[in-house]
This record gives structure tokens, sequence and C-alpha cells, in this order.
């Protein structure tokens, strides 16, 4: 997991490893990633991989934090954030749990340093039935999450310097055509 997590060059590439490995230990078929926003007041979808990655894609690519007493044990907890069954659990959304068919959801925080940048998120959807995963489990998943952390991060920073290098680009070119254009005008000039 480890080496694909270092080679990933886009948050789904990172996504894709970690669903991969979380199928093979633990069994669960989807994961998600939730990015929080800097006045922690929403979690944004980063990216989904799995069998419901299209329908959450879909509906629930940005979730309001204040009032919804799930999503604020997620961004502001510092810990695991497990629901056993979401269809019986007071804090889950019902009308999103019917839609999606969830039942057990499992939320780790992504922390690097002290920074908590959102959760990556797992979890058992309709026949696969209720799936709590065991404490050596929910160890492994924090470090999952750990290793999300770095990748998430590194890939950030990646597609800012290439936003800077588009930028660096288009001002080159910009000076360029300012120079062509000056150069002909001089010509011009020189001519008459």
């Amino acid at each position: 997991l480890s080496k694909r997590l270092e080679q990933a060059q886009t948050y789904s590439e990172a996504l894709d490893a970690a669903l991969e490995e979380v199928k093979t230990v633990l069994g669960y078929q989807n994961v998600w990633t939730y990015l929080l926003s800097e006045d922690k007041q929403y979690l944004r979808l980063l990216t989904v991989t799995g069998k419901k990655s299209e329908e959450v894609m879909e509906d629930f690519p940005t979730l309001t934090i204040t009032g919804d007493r799930f999503l604020e044990e997620i961004a502001y907890g510092k810990d695991v954030v497990l629901v056993e069954d979401a269809r019986i659990d007071p804090r889950t959304n019902k009308d999103i749990v019917a839609q999606l068919g969830n039942r057990t959801i499992v939320n780790v925080p992504i922390l690097l340093m002290d920074t908590h940048l959102g959760a990556f998120g797992t979890g058992s959807f309709g026949e696969e039935g209720v799936r709590v995963p065991s404490p050596a489990q929910l160890d492994y998943l924090r470090a999952l999450a750990s290793h999300m952390a770095v990748t998430l991060d590194r890939i950030h920073l990646l597609n800012k310097r290439k936003e800077a290098d588009e930028q660096i680009g288009q001002q080159a070119q910009l000076l360029a055509n300012v120079n062509d254009a000056i150069i002909a005008s001089d010509e011009n000039y020189q001519i008459t």
C-alpha cells in the first residue's frame, strides 16, 4: 500500500490503492474521502471508489456540518467515528441511509501533524449487512488514514505546483505575444 500511495499522482489513484487494501484486509467494498473546509463548516467529497461511487458522487458532494450530529462528530473528533448500524443509529441522516443503503459506517480522521484534513471512510451497504470492525482492524484503519494524510497532502501540493506552472506558462506566452507585437510595430514604423 505504501508503495502504491507513494506512486499515486491523483486523489483517485490514492483511493483506488486504499480500496484494494481495504477489500483484502477488511472485506469492505467501498471507500471514500471527505476533506474538511478550512472553516470546519463543510465536508467536501474528494473522491469515492467502489460499487456506490456513482450514487454518492452525484448526490452528496458537499455536506453541511453544523446541525448534523454525525458530521459534527466526524469534523471535530480525533478518533474513529463508528456507526454499527446506520439504520438505527440516532446520529445518522435516515434519508441518506435509505437512499444509499448504509449499514456499518467507519470514518477515520485524516490528521496531518495537528491539522484535521477530513475523513477516510469505509463500511458496508445493503446485503453486506452489519460488519463492525475489530479493535485490531480499527488500528489498521488509523494507520491507513495516516498514510492517506501524507499522500493527499503531497497530491494537493503537486496540483498547486501544476497550477503555478500553467500560470507561468500563460504569462510567458502573453509576454512573448507582447514582445512580438512590439517588434512588429517597430518594423512597421521603420518601413514607413
